[in-house]
């Protein structure tokens, strides 16, 4: 039994003390291997706080690979001498905590593969920026910040393994934020949906010069981002499919999971059709114009004070957000509803304030499907004021109720008569 924290200051993992630690340290010193480059915790934490050099020059190239049960924590400078580069590998099966800080220095073009189990990246994680992190999502495969946050300049490419692996929704999870500037790709070739589950309850931000849905060679697919209620995203790099546009190469975005997905980038260019199938879908860069739709299904909300460039369809209790200071542009665009009312507003109820305000601005909605159309039929907020859509674009016009009016009249010329008394 696992009973013990222990020290070591050996070159050398002796497995009697693993079976016995619960936490092994290496304190001091980077830890050096030139044997088997396969490191298991059983079920313990290493905590490498030297950081971790290699001297093999094995035929992989790898010099820590990360296997079975456990944590592994490693901090400090950690390199390899190989001269042909080497990388840090979470195995295929690994079911623990891999944990970086410090300078990595690996030389290698994927420094950093991640298979399986929790890859942790910490706020003084340093890689060399035009090394890649490469994500072949195997097997219920998380990456997270460590506390405090991080950002990351670094690539993130999420693939398969060698094409031959099925593909498994990778997870980015935690509670910190999380910026991963370096651009980000889905690369994978064996499927025809890619999901990204994000559950972290900090903020996830995709920011450098891409978002990739798909590479270049593949075919038409969809990519779901699954992102749990609580979850806000931002990608403010610009979403593509690879390097091709070709229409008959389309890359589809579909948003789920109850969360918040915001595009601020000013050129999103992917050509294919944008589901908000559950969830909230901010967008307050552009959609350019590929002659696909946005849809809003009814669980979906939409708003943002950017640009749609691309026709909308309203489903039947799909929802907007309502803010007084935004308004969503949508050009020569078609906008179109289902069955839309003033209770579809998201954010409403919580506005206590009257006036009109512009909700869409655009020369193509179709106002067929909307309801609460003029004063004759307001909706009432149950707060002594009512509201009501007008044509133009389309606009809210919030109101006081007549009763409001008539008592706010008495309360005025009673304050008048008080006053000339005086």
């Amino acid at each position: 039994m696992k009973n013990q924290d222990c020290m070591c200051s050996k070159k050398s993992i002796p497995t009697p003390i693993l079976r016995r630690c619960l936490n092994l340290v290496f304190p001091h010193r980077s830890f050096s291997h030139n044997g088997p480059r396969n490191v298991d915790p059983m079920g313990g934490t290493l905590n490498f706080n030297g950081g971790f050099r290699s001297n093999t020059t094995g035929n992989d190239g790898r010099f820590l690979n990360v296997v079975n049960e456990g944590n592994v924590w490693i901090n400090g400078y950690s390199r390899t001498d190989d001269t042909r580069g080497s990388e840090i590998r979470t195995g295929i099966g690994f079911t623990g905590v891999l944990s970086l800080g410090g300078l990595i220095d690996a030389s290698h073009s994927s420094a950093i593969t991640h298979r399986g189990g929790v890859l942790e990246l910490r706020n003084d994680f340093d890689l060399p920026t035009a090394e890649v992190i490469e994500w072949q999502a195997y097997a219920d495969s998380q990456l997270r910040a460590g506390s405090g946050g991080a950002t990351i300049d670094n690539l993130v490419r999420v693939t398969s393994i060698d094409g031959s692996q099925a593909f498994q929704n990778p997870e980015i999870s935690g509670s910190e934020d999380l910026t991963l500037n370096g651009g980000f790709r889905f690369e994978t070739e064996n499927s025809d949906t890619t999901t990204l589950v994000i559950t972290n309850t900090g903020k996830t931000t995709f920011g450098g010069n891409e978002f990739w849905i798909g590479n270049t060679s593949s075919p038409a697919r969809s990519m779901e981002m699954d992102i749990a209620d609580g979850s806000y995203v931002e990608i403010s790099a610009q979403v593509r499919k690879g390097d091709s546009l070709t229409p008959t190469n389309p890359a589809d975005l579909t948003l789920s999971g109850g969360g918040t997905l915001e595009l601020s980038n000013a050129n999103n260019i992917y050509n294919g059709t944008t589901t908000v199938a559950n969830g909230t879908l901010l967008v307050t860069g552009v959609l350019t114009d590929d002659g696909n739709t946005v849809t809003v299904q009814s669980d979906g909300v939409l708003g943002g004070n950017g640009t749609i460039n691309r026709d909308i369809f309203f489903e039947s209790g799909a929802r907007f957000v309502f803010d007084p200071f935004s308004t969503l542009n949508t050009g020569n665009a078609s906008v179109s509803f289902d069955d839309f009312w003033v209770t579809d507003l998201l954010g409403l109820d919580t506005f206590g304030g009257i006036g009109e305000f512009t909700l869409i601005d655009g020369s193509g909605i179709n106002f067929t499907g909307v309801n609460n159309w003029g004063v004759e039929n307001a909706h009432d907020l149950g707060d002594g004021r009512s509201a009501y859509f007008e044509e133009g674009s389309l606009k809210l016009v919030v109101i006081p109720e007549p009763g409001t009016l008539v008592l706010l009249g008495i309360a005025l010329g009673t304050l008048a008569i008080f006053r000339r008394r005086k």
